[in-house]
Parts: C-alpha cells; structure tokens; sequence
C-alpha cells in the first residue's frame, strides 16, 4: 500500500491544480478560436450577398436604364435575387437577411449596398471583406 507524506499530498494536489488550471486555459482559446471562425464566416456570407445584392441592382439599372442616382426597391430587385437566395421564393420573404442579423441597405445604383454591421462593409468589388 502507497503512503504518501503530507509534502507529497500537497505536490500531488499543486500538479493536479495546474492541469485543470491548463484544460481550462486550452478550453477558453479554442472557445474564442471557434468563435472567431464563425464570426468571419457569417461576415464571408454577409459579403456574398452584398455582392449579390449589387449585382443584381446593376442588372436591373441597365434593363430598365436608369440613373446612377436611382435607387431601387426591394420589390424591384426581388427576381434578379430569388435564384441567389432560395429562402425568398417563400411567400413573406421580401429581402435577403445577413447571416449575423444585420440588415441591408440597397442605396443608389451607383453606390455599393450597406449592411448594418459595421464590419461587415468593408469591402469593395475587387477584394474580400476584412475580418477581425
């Protein structure tokens, strides 16, 4: 039978301390880790649509020439988006929804629509979104 002496009691009880102490620690960084991907993975769809959502103002502004300045609705984009976003051939579904529950702003054809999660609008046509 193992005896231990009361220093190696409490040896024992300081290793058994910081390892939980350290599973703790791993838990936390890939907590945030996990968190941080489906951040940037919910700014990457929000990215997409916005794109969407420009391109098919610029399909509609040449079908129907209008100005830079004009701004279309909702109703008016919805069939140029309905093959892009499944979830909007279902009756009540009139706009697109950012996947982080931002909203989106259309704006003038000449403009890049907006969404209202500030860093989900840092992008431009040629480049990705920047993500913290």
């Amino acid at each position: 039978m193992w005896l231990l002496t009361q220093s190696q009691m409490q040896i024992s009880r300081i290793i058994r301390g910081a390892a939980v102490i350290l599973a703790v620690i791993c838990m936390g960084l890939a907590g945030a880790q996990i968190f941080r991907t489906s951040s940037k993975a919910k700014a990457d769809k929000c990215f997409l649509t916005l794109r969407a959502i420009y391109g098919a103002k610029q399909q509609w502004a040449l079908e129907n020439r209008k100005k830079p300045s004009d701004v279309p609705s909702w109703t008016d984009l919805r069939g140029y988006l309905c093959n892009s976003f499944p979830e909007m051939q279902q009756e009540g579904e009139e706009k697109p929804r950012c996947p982080a529950g931002g909203t989106y702003t259309i704006a003038p054809v000449a403009d890049v629509p907006l969404c209202s999660i500030s860093n989900h609008n840092q992008w431009n046509l040629n480049k990705r979104p920047k993500t913290p």
